[in-house]
């Protein structure tokens, strides 16, 4: 298995951590916040992830709670606002999965 510090160092991990985003599942939100929490990403791609995550079609609950463990840890401005942006997706696209527990 690869980790991520496999990704950093390798000569194309821009090119991964780009199209991250555009997965939009709870896997890519994951590695994407691991990479973010050790810090493995410049601030700015981080935000960036989460710029491009937030306009996910269909996210789900997995990929709310990766971003809700990274805004527990690190949190800022664009965690924030991509939490409750995906929240908010989550309730629109399955009401019946929106509780207290999202």
């Amino acid at each position: 298995m690869l980790t991520s510090r496999f990704w950093y160092f390798f000569p194309f991990s821009e090119y991964f951590y780009d199209a991250l985003p555009h997965c939009g599942n709870g896997g890519c939100a994951k590695v994407m916040s691991q990479a973010i929490r050790n810090n493995l990403v410049s601030h700015e791609r981080g935000n960036m992830f989460l710029a491009g995550l937030a306009m996910a079609a269909n996210p789900s609950k997995e990929t709310v709670g990766h971003v809700l463990e990274l805004c527990e840890e690190h949190p800022g401005r664009t965690a924030m606002l991509t939490l409750g942006t995906l929240i908010h997706k989550v309730c629109e696209n399955s009401p019946q999965e929106c509780n207290d527990e999202v």
